[in-house]
């Protein structure tokens, strides 16, 4: 497996590519995940909504419940999968991970996803005519939780990968780092122009689409980290915003605190 600054040098390489921008627009979210798996890193791995609803626990990445990116994707008919990426705060967080947990001990994050995909599923039925398969990319699940930082320079690839990103908001949500960074890269690497965000305690709340509202950038490096070791990795994927181009070709300069993203709250 390549060494954590190999992997970042290569994703530095994939985003200056032409071809990166390219696939980033297209439906067919292979090519972009075939390219990040030919890296070294991590393989990407993703979650099938209907596997989240039966465990009704977000699973960890040693319970074995995701499957291969592609060869998930693949099982379905190519053009009705969507891929979503999920941004969240960890509920129990522990420098032992044996003990860390992203949610609570009620499970509610998963029960408020397993509503996401009710109401998603309702959304594209009625606007496409079909329901999709949707596949989440969840850290705890998709990210090997006994090796997280050999996975961590691919999340910009991981993100671009996703057709869709999803925000779970809680409390202190915002003052995370890595809760910081995640919309940062969607912001410049996500297929879509905007994001959803559901709450703890969502409910599948269909045909409602959503207050239209806007979500400021903020710092990820003044952001607050559980392990601090965690701060140069965060600092290394913000340098890397800076001077990729923007999925949907806006090029301005991303300025903190000011800087907004679409959302719409469901």
């Amino acid at each position: 497996m390549s060494s954590l600054s190999e992997l970042f040098n290569s994703v530095k390489k994939v985003i200056s590519e032409k071809s990166f921008l390219e696939n980033s627009k297209s439906f067919d979210r292979r090519p972009l995940i075939e390219r990040t798996n030919a890296l070294g890193g991590q393989r990407m791995k993703l979650l099938h909504w209907e596997v989240l609803k039966e465990c009704e626990e977000i699973p960890r990445s040693t319970d074995e419940k995701t499957v291969d990116a592609i060869e998930g994707i693949e099982t379905y008919d190519v053009s009705k999968v969507e891929v979503i990426m999920v941004s969240h705060q960890w509920l129990r967080p522990s420098l032992n991970k044996d003990e860390a947990h992203p949610d609570s001990a009620e499970h509610l994050k998963a029960s408020s996803l397993n509503q996401y995909s009710n109401w998603r599923r309702s959304w594209v039925m009625e606007n496409h005519d079909f329901y999709p398969e949707i596949f989440y990319w969840i850290d705890y699940s998709c990210l090997d939780q006994n090796n997280p930082n050999t996975g961590v320079p691919l999340l910009p690839l991981w993100v671009a990968s996703c057709e869709r990103f999803l925000k779970i908001d809680t409390p202190n949500y915002n003052q995370r780092a890595w809760c910081r960074l995640e919309p940062l890269l969607s912001h410049v690497f996500s297929f879509a122009d905007h994001l959803n965000t559901i709450d703890l305690n969502f409910k599948c709340n269909w045909p409602n689409t959503g207050a239209k509202k806007f979500q400021t950038l903020l710092d990820p490096v003044k952001g607050l980290t559980t392990d601090p070791n965690d701060m140069p990795l965060i600092k290394e994927l913000v340098d890397l915003t800076r001077d990729a181009s923007m999925i949907s070709g806006i090029t301005k300069k991303i300025n903190f605190d000011s800087t907004k993203l679409k959302t719409f709250y469901l």
